[in-house]
């Protein structure tokens, strides 16, 4: 679903210039929290074949830490509308951004800063999305693990690009950029 919202509906991005390129942030953000899915979702598989189980019934704690559990609670719930929230969240930044959505932290010839849409409020929404996906996904199965494999890589690598972006945003927009940020929140609108 993921994927469908990042290139079928909200188009393929531009690289944007090949000096600008941030390979490790990309890796971090993307990649590490796909390999943390990748090893959650083979420890399902490989957990249901060793002890004839189905993903609704209950185990051991240790399958309920590493893989979560299939009950419906608070987390679960908040989970799915974290999850399914970050959608129309990387949506709206995608159309504000229009021509200026790139993959890699890159300002292009004619850059102008965004503020208006969803930008008026936040000032990194494409991470806040992507934050709320991947926050999300642990808490859907209440998988303790996953939010260390998901989740924590997603945030770290998202709080570094976003300090590139922002270096980059400010060599290019000067005290332009820092009023805009003065009235905007970093990621949480009204909070940070």
């Amino acid at each position: 679903m993921f994927l469908v919202t990042e290139f079928v509906i909200g188009g393929i991005p531009s690289w944007g210039t090949k000096e600008k390129r941030d390979i490790v942030s990309s890796i971090i953000i993307f990649g590490l929290p796909a390999v943390g899915l990748a090893v959650l979702g083979a420890a399902l598989l490989l957990s249901m074949a060793a002890y004839s189980r189905t993903p609704s019934e209950e185990v051991s704690w240790y399958y309920r830490l590493i893989l979560g559990s299939t009950k419906v609670n608070f987390a679960s719930i908040a989970g799915l509308l974290s999850a399914w929230g970050a959608f129309p969240v990387r949506l709206a930044a995608k159309q504000a951004l229009g021509k200026y959505y790139t993959i890699n932290v890159a300002i292009l010839k004619d850059h102008q800063l965004v503020d208006t849409g969803i930008y008026r409020y936040v000032r990194h929404p494409l991470y806040l999305g992507i934050l709320m996906y991947y926050l999300g996904l642990p808490l859907i199965v209440n998988s303790a693990v996953g939010l260390f494999v998901v989740t924590l890589p997603a945030t770290i690598g998202s709080l570094y690009r976003m300090g590139l972006e922002e270096k980059a945003l400010i060599s290019r927009f000067g005290e332009r950029y820092l009023a805009y940020a003065e009235r905007t929140a970093r990621l949480i609108p009204y909070v940070w």
